[in-house]
């Protein structure tokens, strides 16, 4: 069964600040290794985590307390839970397609399930250019991890994605930027919480999505009337080529934003 929350951007007080330029959809455990059409990603890049190159436009970086690495986009290792793994098996579920995943780890290897110091870290997803669309799959993530995306902290990764923390399969969670890019996601773990992820996707922006000024993650009317209410009202945010006045070169920067469309 479908387990998603949508984060409405642009309406509502949970939709606020930073937190408006984004969308969440949870897909939860039932859903791993369905078809991407299904999880929201079909046409995206995808890294599998099979060896040891990331995709084109996609860097790693971990940070632990034993170790750290990257930004890179090459791994120090890659990792097969079922054969790599000689201190259980509890990522043997992990892996969405081929035999491997990614651990969070600055290393990408496991270790003692209880050296607090290998497992408490901090994961980054680079996007350089941004991107307007990131998915991945979570296992045994059994503590709430904090998720910090562009450097701004947006709480629990579980609740925004509303999916439930499991010492199994989490299930896939995809992010949609309403305006904007993504350029960096961020996990932050806690309590030597050890997990791994895997079928990270991304959609590319070359374009940007500027054109969506209400942040609603739609091109219409609404946006078109909340520029000109902030133009008219002197707003910053109005001010788009960020030359301290608004005058027609706002206006026109607007108009080819949204004509370029998402």
């Amino acid at each position: 069964m479908l387990r998603c929350m949508m984060v409405v951007c642009g309406f509502g007080a949970a939709a606020s600040g930073a937190l408006a330029q984004y969308q969440f959809a949870g897909y939860g455990a039932s859903f791993w290794q369905r078809a991407d059409s299904v999880i929201g990603v079909a046409g995206y890049v995808i890294e599998d985590f099979e060896d040891l190159t990331l995709a084109d436009g996609l860097r790693i970086s971990i940070i632990a307390i034993d170790g750290s690495f990257g930004p890179s986009g090459t791994l120090p290792n890659v990792f097969h839970p079922v054969t790599d793994d000689p201190f259980g098996d509890v990522f043997d579920t992990s892996v969405w397609d081929g035999t491997a995943s990614l651990l969070n780890t600055y290393n990408n290897q496991s270790a003692v399930y209880t050296f607090a110091d290998h497992w408490n870290s901090i994961m980054k997803f680079h996007f350089d250019p941004g991107v307007r669309s990131v998915g991945f799959s979570v296992q045994q993530m059994q503590l709430s991890s904090t998720l910090v995306i562009n450097g701004q902290v947006l709480g629990a990764l579980h609740t925004r994605a509303g999916l439930p923390l499991s010492s199994g399969r989490m299930g896939y969670i995809r992010i949609d930027a309403c305006g904007g890019v993504i350029r960096e996601v961020e996990i932050r773990s806690q309590n030597a919480d050890g997990w791994a992820i895997d079928h990270l996707a991304f959609k590319p922006a070359p374009g940007s999505c500027f054109g969506d000024f209400n942040h609603d993650c739609s091109l219409d009317f609404f946006d078109v009337q909340a520029f000109l209410n902030a133009f008219a009202d002197l707003d910053p945010t109005a001010d788009l080529n960020v030359d301290g006045v608004w005058n027609f070169f706002d206006v026109q920067k607007f108009l080819n934003d949204f004509a370029a469309g998402c």
